[in-house]
């Protein structure tokens, strides 16, 4: 699994947020609840800010003890009523966790049984595993991230109202934003994608020699094994350290951001008050909204390798479903006549497959009426199964025609087929967890019981 040749830093990070707009849009309803939830606490948020500085206001002249109740009174209730948007906002999110689990594990059985043979991976069926690590990016996703964008917005445009020249600071704030984001975390995804792709050959190779496990019981493969696991997991290693010290560059200019961000802010409030054009309540707000800002941005910022694992499993996610699948005639399908249990007439004509420019088979000619049992000589077990797909239309030919009933397979309706049709290969055999009648069935309500002890 190599990583696609040809694709550059802004190329991939392109290409990757199409596939996030396209995996937003399926939840745009709840996306936008979760935007509204953000808003809301990042609205009544700013009570905090707003208390300390009439608290501080106040204490500059004479205070009452019944203001600074009053005072925590209104606080506390606004508090609550942020407490409870922010249980829909993390309520919502684990309903898009929930929601994208099901929508990949639906997509991908439906999508896996279509895709062609030829160049077939059935070890991309593990990238499922892909949804568990987007979940738990989508936490960081749709809470820190908007923490930061939401509460950030609201915060400057408070200290804006202060005083005019917070404006060049937010600006110089932003910039330093964007600088960690797309500046420092330059080679991130690729280096995410390296790791993951190594962290996959490693699973793969484990899984091999589960299934050759009696082959290597018999051999003195020890050698082998250790040799190649320790192939593998050097690579693993290596690219983890590349991308660890992306993260490292990313997160050490944060932390410089930050004291910059915070030593600005007292710098700026402290000559505005001594040129008396902020009070001293004003000043602690500001400090209030910069400190909220720099601790919601540090926490993003530790937290985004998760976020670069949601970009690298939608990367997968998308190998997934691109891969090459079954053709589908454009043209108007013709069903196949009712299936009455006497079987169909099979004929090829001048049948002829080549993979990767090798020819499996060529000029193949066959008739067989329905019923009828017949033997085939073929030369190797790579052309048994072979002819046996293309028999069973699970293979599309390179030449000639196959034809039940007469009718061209191509312009069969395959839904008509798969009502009528179950393929057994002897070297490759396809059992599912469950009874015999369960194999045979696979759910079909119209295949009667007759039927199945028919077969």
């Amino acid at each position: 699994m190599n990583e696609p040749q040809g694709v550059g830093n802004q190329g991939l990070f392109q290409a990757l947020m199409r596939q996030l707009s396209v995996a937003m849009r399926a939840e745009k309803k709840i996306m936008s609840l979760l935007i509204s939830y953000a808003l809301a606490v990042g609205f009544f948020s700013l009570i905090i800010p707003l208390t300390v500085q009439e608290l501080v206001s106040t204490f500059s002249y004479a205070i009452q003890p019944v203001m600074i109740w009053t005072l925590t009174g209104i606080m506390f209730s606004v508090l609550l009523f942020v407490g409870l948007f922010k249980t829909f906002h993390f309520y919502a999110v684990d309903v898009v966790q929930r929601r994208l689990f099901a929508r990949v594990a639906v997509a991908m059985v439906e999508a896996l049984p279509r895709n062609r043979f030829k160049g077939a991976r059935p070890e991309i069926a593990n990238y499922f595993i892909e949804t568990v690590f987007m979940q738990r990016a989508l936490s960081t996703l749709l809470i820190d991230l908007l923490n930061v964008l939401v509460g950030g917005t609201v915060g400057m445009v408070m200290l804006v109202v202060y005083h005019p020249y917070f404006l060049v600071y937010n600006l110089l704030l932003m910039a330093g934003f964007a600088i960690t984001f797309f500046v420092l975390s330059r080679g991130a995804l690729k280096t995410t994608l390296a790791m993951s792709h190594a962290k996959y050959d490693v699973f793969n190779f484990i899984q091999e020699v589960s299934r050759n496990a009696l082959q290597l019981k018999a051999t003195d493969s020890k050698p082998f094994l250790i040799q190649k696991t320790d192939a593998l997991v050097s690579r693993y290693v290596e690219t983890r350290k590349a991308r660890f010290a992306v993260l490292v560059r990313q997160y050490i200019g944060s932390v410089a951001g930050q004291a910059l961000a915070q030593a600005g802010a007292i710098g700026i409030s402290g000559s505005l008050l001594a040129a008396g054009q902020l009070t001293l309540g004003q000043l602690v707000a500001v400090q209030a909204v910069v400190s909220a800002l720099v601790i919601s941005f540090d926490s993003l910022i530790k937290n985004m390798g998760f976020v670069y694992y949601f970009f690298a499993s939608l990367s997968h996610l998308d190998e997934v479903f691109t891969q090459e699948q079954d053709l589908v005639t454009t043209e108007s399908t013709v069903a196949l006549p009712k299936h009455l249990g006497q079987g169909i007439r099979v004929t090829c004509k001048g049948v002829s497959l080549v993979h990767s420019g090798v020819a499996v088979f060529d000029g193949f000619n066959l008739d067989v009426a329905p019923g009828e049992k017949l033997g085939i000589y073929a030369k190797t077990t790579a052309a048994k199964t072979a002819l046996a797909r293309v028999l069973g239309g699970l293979e599309v030919p390179t030449g000639g025609v196959v034809q039940y009933n007469g009718v061209d397979l191509r312009y069969i309706d395959p839904s008509a087929i798969n009502q009528c049709r179950s393929v057994m290969i002897d070297s490759q055999l396809s059992l599912v967890k469950g009874t015999i009648e369960d194999n045979i069935v696979m759910g079909r309500s119209y295949v009667t019981y007759d039927d199945l002890n028919w077969a």
